[in-house]
């Protein structure tokens, strides 16, 4: 039979979740948690789950112990979950979410300065031609295999250690930088143009798109600002305010 929990862990909370990987047991302190942000979650056939969001990173494993306020739900397991605007896991500022808040993206809590894209003149066409959301963090890779100056937008968004330790952002895709403006405000964005990590297709050796944060209201689909999204030189400068995914 499926042995299901349900978390209902809160902020100070005492108590730990005891995993087992691979015959390691790992520990995880419920104090990363939120009360009444909880997101709904199946176990196979073998109680197994997947846990997120925790100090050591995301874990397949079982439950074998616990202590502390977690309490059996048939059926079902419960885990916290983001809306935008919260603190995310790496500290950052939740500006999209999807799954019902379990997944989504965070930036940095401030701008990590002005930067080129890939210096002066360079010449180069490194392949980051991904627009999507979901597509910021292998730009990001191709970006630095391709450009070896530094720092860079890229390098600089990459190498940002966020308030909770992590060192897993990326500089993020033109759409993923338009979900960041459509809360600019949320994430305080300052009113100048950003690097997405999107080359410029008809010119990829040149050019690279950025999105102008104008004064407009957050959210509005009509917002004139949102469609200033520039194709920009790669040796131009412009703010960098790194992304994570969650």
């Amino acid at each position: 039979m499926n042995q299901v929990y349900r978390n209902k862990y809160h902020a100070g909370a005492k108590g730990l979740l005891l995993i087992v990987l691979m015959g390691v047991v790992a520990m995880a302190s419920p104090a990363h948690a939120k009360p009444d942000k909880m997101q709904v979650c199946h176990l196979d056939a073998k109680g197994s789950f997947k846990l997120k969001d925790l100090p050591q990173g995301p874990y397949l494993g079982h439950l074998i112990h616990h202590e502390g306020d977690i309490v059996p739900v048939n059926g079902e397991c419960v885990f916290e979950t983001f809306e935008i605007g919260d603190t995310g896991p790496g500290g950052g500022i939740v500006f999209y979410i999807t799954d019902g808040g379990l997944h989504g993206l965070e930036a940095a809590p401030t701008d990590q300065g002005n930067r080129q894209w890939c210096g002066y003149n360079t010449n180069i066409k490194t392949g980051a031609d991904g627009t999507a959301v979901g597509t910021g963090a292998q730009n990001t890779i191709d970006i630095l295999a391709g450009c070896t100056e530094r720092p860079i937008a890229a390098s600089t968004a990459a190498e940002y250690v966020w308030p909770n330790g992590q060192r897993d952002g990326f500089l993020p895709s033109i759409d993923e930088l338009e979900l960041m403006y459509y809360q600019k405000t949320v994430v305080g964005a300052k009113r100048t143009q950003y690097w997405s990590s999107t080359e410029y297709a008809p010119d990829p050796i040149n050019r690279v798109w950025t999105q102008e944060f104008g004064p407009g209201t957050d959210g509005d689909p009509n917002d004139p600002y949102l469609s200033f999204q520039f194709n920009t030189n790669k040796g131009n400068g412009a703010e960098v305010r790194a992304v994570r995914a969650f």
